[in-house]
């Protein structure tokens, strides 16, 4: 009777196993290594942050993550890869606003694949705020003037971006957008230079907030306003834009972990666990301060939502802009 009792239960996840292949994948998985693509250089915020995820997937998961960096294209090569690899569970990304969203929107660039299509959200990790920052004895000492003089004056003001098409750069165009001002937009390479800002080359900058944090604390530069909806965690004394007379405002740079369309469900909402798991310890909560991260979490689906809002709102703004590389 025990045998005839137990027979069933085992035909019955037999036959689960063959009507479901991708129930049958999962269990074995991951049977090797998992790759995680950045498509940035290394030592930036999104190839550290990967690498502390990956170390804590893989302690999880018990096989490695290992991280490659593959740049090129604003972030297009390397998103490009993941969305070509095969859904196994074994290729994923480290995906920030440029190759998801943004840089479909702009002039002169050639992604080679939708990312809507093409990429499948795991999990939001968090969201980084830009800052934007004016020397410390500027005219302006608040939004509110810094947008009053631009108005008086359009086009006379200028604000360093760090390259065009960026979070911050798009940020500033909402901003604009929102507050009917124009200011002349000088695109550096990376974080605008500090010393151009003091000596009164540039009237203001934006950048993520983790560019200028020791320059703000130390005095050097007065940081106007953050464009995430919470204060900074590391500028805790600084008003955000929707505080600041902008209701909803929100432009900042998220991190996202993607994988290729057709991954199975399974193997996507494993790794979505795993990295909550991570993000809620203490570990991931330091690891999110550094960076001065806001931690978002939530489900695929959740995921799939945020994006899908973020190409709604950035859309007509790029294009208003008529930002081209």
């Amino acid at each position: 009777m025990r045998h005839f009792t137990r027979r069933p239960a085992a035909w019955m996840l037999a036959l689960a196993l063959l009507a479901s292949p991708s129930l049958a994948f999962a269990q074995n998985w991951p049977s090797r290594p998992i790759t995680m693509i950045v498509p940035f250089g290394a030592g930036g915020a999104p190839d550290i942050i990967a690498r502390f995820v990956a170390q804590e997937m893989g302690d999880r998961l018990g096989q490695r993550v290992i991280v490659e960096n593959r740049t090129g294209a604003s972030g297009n090569l390397g998103a490009q890869a993941v969305a070509r690899a095969a859904p196994d569970g074994y290729t994923i990304l480290l995906g920030t606003p440029n190759p998801i969203v943004i840089n479909k929107l702009i002039g002169g660039i050639t992604q080679g694949f939708d990312p809507e299509k093409a990429l499948t959200p795991i999990v939001i990790l968090g969201k980084s705020a830009s800052v934007i920052v004016t020397a410390k004895d500027a005219q302006a000492t608040s939004l509110k003037q810094l947008l009053d003089n631009a108005k008086r004056d359009p086009g006379k003001l200028t604000v360093g971006v760090p390259g065009m098409g960026t979070s911050s750069h798009v940020a500033m165009e909402l901003l604009m957008h929102l507050s009917n001002t124009k200011f002349s937009v000088v695109p550096y390479r990376g974080t605008p230079s500090p010393t151009d800002i003091l000596s009164g080359q540039i009237t203001v900058a934006i950048t993520p907030t983790t560019g200028y944090i020791s320059l703000v604390n130390e005095g050097a530069l007065r940081a106007l306003t953050v464009t995430s909806l919470k204060r900074s965690t590391q500028l805790p004394d600084v008003p955000t834009v929707q505080e600041l007379g902008y209701p909803g405002f929100e432009a900042t740079t998220w991190y996202v972990l993607m994988a290729p369309t057709g991954t199975p469900e399974p193997l996507i909402k494993t790794m979505n666990e795993v990295v909550h798991t991570y993000l809620a310890s203490e570990k991931g909560k330091q690891m999110l301060q550094q960076f001065d991260v806001q931690a978002e979490r939530g489900t695929p689906e959740e995921a799939k939502n945020f994006i899908a809002a973020e190409a709604v709102k950035w859309a007509p703004i790029v294009k208003a802009a008529n930002i081209k590389m």
